[in-house]
């Protein structure tokens, strides 16, 4: 098992989902994170932790968030003959919010709670 702690901006909407048979609740989301190369690579993560879910939903796109758990890298291999990509998933268990989406920070401004 690899433990990790990854930084990155929060790709698009968090989704909730639940678990088929169980029912279970769980939170979908998709991080870009930045290589060394300046290329970005995407983390898929899911967390089932009600405290990390709730952050997840709240937070929107473009924020820059840590997430921590469990990571599996695999590789993908399009069906086209493109490159093979790296594929890696994060099973979170601890979020954070470093800072909130330009969006929100504006929003903020707007009504005095945050200042320039």
């Amino acid at each position: 098992m690899i433990t990790a702690l990854v930084t990155g901006k929060l790709a698009a909407l968090a989704q909730s989902r639940s678990d088929g048979p169980s029912g279970r609740p769980f939170v979908t989301a998709r991080l870009q994170v930045r290589q060394d190369a300046g290329d970005f690579v995407a983390v898929f993560a899911s967390a089932a932790d009600p405290a990390v879910m709730r952050t997840l939903l709240e937070a929107e796109p473009g924020a820059t968030l840590t997430l921590g758990g469990e990571l599996v890298a695999s590789v993908w291999m399009p069906e086209d003959g493109s490159p093979v990509r790296p594929s890696l998933r994060l099973h979170a268990d601890q979020v954070t919010v470093l800072r909130p989406s330009r969006r929100r920070v504006r929003q903020l401004r707007e009504k005095g709670e945050v200042s320039s």
